[in-house]
């Protein structure tokens, strides 16, 4: 159960790993996976609260692309089915690190304030505002800073003036391209979560719609062999999407803006 819960069952079939399994306390285990392609695999698996810490996913060069995403959607339908809540992570910038953008894209959300505070300094940088300062003087509220995000196209037609901040995440923001590719730009590190849970509607989560949208349009370039995902090298030490995955996601996060919208125009959003 540890194993699956960890994302193992997503790396390669015909390579010899180490695992090391450590008990922490109150039914909290630590994952430690070495072997081919692993630079560092790291979990911290609750079954107390029924959550999932990814400490570190570091991949070699050498690491055939899409092994990341291979090994995060084989641990989100285990953690699902075992009816985990969420898998999390601080998804970092700098460096070597993108997954402030990559686990954005492959469905990981969270709070939207972290964004609001780069954009702020966006407009403070660009000379549209001074830095901390609002339209009546005041300290510029993260409403305010919202509402200069959507004048510049960055949300989906169904967050508006009248949204409150406080309803919107950084899953809203990956609906739009250029949300999207604003975010690679000028992006940060966060902290992440993969969603889990249905909606209360019964449907899947964003962040399990994304991803499996993504699986299945991989497949179908693939002609539904996932090892053909492999037929490249990453050539870095972290998760890196390819042009093909850039287009894929662009679409399975185009279908899900669509239904959002066509929801919200219903009155059930």
């Amino acid at each position: 159960t540890l194993l699956r819960l960890s994302g193992v069952y997503g790396l390669p079939t015909d390579d010899d790993y180490d695992v090391d399994i450590e008990y922490k306390d109150n039914d909290v285990y630590r994952v430690n996976v070495s072997g081919a392609y692993i630079e560092n695999f790291d979990r911290i698996i609750d079954f107390n609260n029924m959550t999932i810490y990814n400490s570190h996913l570091g991949l070699t060069r050498d690491a055939p692309s899409g092994l990341g995403t291979r090994i995060l959607y084989s641990q989100a339908l285990a953690a699902k089915a075992d009816g985990f809540d969420s898998i999390s992570c601080t998804a970092a910038a700098g460096g070597t690190y993108n997954g402030y953008y990559t686990w954005a894209r492959l469905g990981y959300s969270g709070s939207i304030h972290t964004a609001l505070h780069v954009y702020k300094r966006h407009l403070s940088s660009s000379g549209q505002l001074p830095l901390n300062v609002g339209p009546s003087g005041g300290r510029m509220s993260q409403q305010a800073v919202l509402g200069f995000m959507i004048d510049d196209g960055l949300f989906p037609e169904y967050i508006t003036h009248e949204t409150d901040v406080s309803d919107v995440v950084m899953s809203d923001l990956m609906m739009t391209n250029k949300g999207a590719a604003w975010w690679k730009k000028y992006g940060v590190t966060w902290t992440a979560t993969f969603d889990l849970e249905d909606q209360n509607d019964g449907s899947p989560s964003r962040s399990m719609q994304i991803i499996s949208s993504y699986v299945k349009l991989k497949q179908i370039a693939r002609d539904k062999e996932i090892d053909k995902w492999a037929s490249t090298v990453a050539d870095a030490p972290e998760i890196i999407l390819t042009e093909e995955d850039l287009h894929l996601l662009d679409i399975a996060w185009n279908m899900l803006r669509k239904k959002e919208v066509k929801l919200w125009r219903m009155g059930l959003r």
